[in-house]
């Protein structure tokens, strides 16, 4: 049973699939039911043999606040109603392994009555909790932690913490000063880069009328990609200046406010050679056929680009979070990315950094290789903590009664 958040963006639950797809690969008999509050999981590719339990979406309405995205619910009502969702899941599925993506108590505590549930209920099952490299800045993180008692569930509940990351590059354990006995359940997979099977680079240009060279600008799910979407497309016309034959592929995201990506459609009307849509399904492949790619920081993306050894320049999202402009600054450090700080970024200054990218060309040099391999890593972890042999069958259960549809 995996358990994703997904109150903002699309990060969570596109890293949750991606293990769930792996380990179905490696296990080809496990039963996997993910649990996602994410309001898109249906254009997602679900993978065959993985169920789905919705979780009343919510969207943030201020530092560490939400709502139910359609309004129905205040926040003590959504926590509430979404905890009685995750129990009866986790009753009825009954888990031999429970693998919880970034929030150790789930949001507002919703997952803590689960967590008791499957250590009190299911004895023998593992509790695992995925990381992200980077949460945010190591004092906010400190200060949350403790506020919310995190240290003493991490140390409570979990089996195992996985950090989806290089210690190298973030040395996650100390910058949020974990007490010894959770450092003894931590490693390091490695980034979790997405794998899947490419289309040819011709393919996706021709999908979209498309030709060299080709700018890529994507904004994740695009809840706030607004205004490096809306640079991207005035840095186009002065691009050109040194590439004429510039074209661009603009993905928006399908969480982008829909006045915004009218506007930007607009936009790219006006321009020649510039198709947007707010949902490219095969984003690794436009990622290949791409010469340079302009994205925020999200660390799905910016795995996916490392594995790739694209070209790209980085323009992060400094709040509600600084976590993608302290992955960014990591990454320009060791040459792997350039990054542009949302505070300098103009038409021109973007313009000039994806040129430069245009003229240096793929492959980037000097990827490390070694530490690209989390998704392995990480489904080998998960398939270590399953048991070697099963006493029984898993009961079958009732989608219904928890408010899963098969995929």
């Amino acid at each position: 049973m995996f358990y994703s958040h997904d109150t903002y963006g699309l990060g969570h639950i596109r890293r949750t699939l991606t293990l769930a797809r792996h380990l179905r690969k490696r296990c080809l008999d496990a039963r996997i039911l993910v649990a996602t509050g994410s309001p898109v999981v249906h254009r997602l590719v679900v993978p065959d043999g993985v169920e789905i339990l919705s979780l009343k979406p919510v969207v943030k309405c201020g530092a560490e606040q939400y709502r139910a995205l359609d309004g129905s619910l205040d926040e003590a009502q959504v926590v509430a109603h979404r905890s009685r969702q995750l129990v009866a899941a986790a009753a009825a599925f009954r888990p031999d392994v429970l693998v919880v993506d970034h929030a150790p108590i789930g949001m507002k505590g919703e997952l803590l009555q689960t967590l008791e549930h499957v250590r009190r209920a299911r004895p023998k099952a593992r509790i695992l909790l995925g990381l992200r490299d980077i949460l945010d800045e190591p004092e906010v993180v400190r200060a949350l932690w403790q506020r919310q008692a995190i240290y003493a569930a991490l140390e409570q509940y979990y089996d195992s913490i996985l950090v989806y990351g290089n210690r190298e590059h973030f040395a996650l354990d100390e910058a949020y000063a974990l007490p010894p006995p959770v450092v003894a359940k931590l490693s390091y997979s490695g980034y979790l880069a997405k794998h899947e099977p490419l289309l040819p680079a011709a393919a996706i240009r021709a999908q979209y009328g498309l030709a060299q060279p080709l700018l890529l600008a994507t904004a994740g799910g695009g809840a706030d990609g607004g205004p490096i979407l809306r640079c991207t497309l005035e840095a186009i016309p002065l691009m050109r200046r040194d590439f004429p034959g510039l074209q661009a592929l603009v993905v928006t995201g399908p969480l982008l406010d829909a006045a915004e990506r009218e506007e930007l459609a607009r936009a790219a009307t006006r321009m020649e050679r510039v198709h947007l849509t707010d949902f490219a399904p095969h984003m690794l492949s436009c990622l290949v056929a791409a010469d340079v790619v302009v994205s925020m920081g999200g660390y799905n993306t910016v795995s996916e680009l490392l594995a790739l050894r694209r070209q790209s320049v980085i323009v992060p999202r400094t709040t509600p979070r600084k976590e993608q402009l302290m992955r960014a600054r990591i990454l320009e450090e060791r040459r792997l990315v350039r990054m542009l700080d949302p505070a300098e970024a103009t038409p021109t200054t973007l313009a000039a950094r994806l040129t430069e990218c245009l003229l240096e060309g793929n492959p980037v040099p000097g990827s490390d290789t070694g530490s690209l391999a989390g998704t392995e890593h990480a489904t080998a972890e998960i398939l270590r903590l399953l048991p070697r042999r099963r006493k029984a069958t898993l009961q079958q259960w009732v989608l219904g009664h928890v408010g899963a549809h098969p995929r």
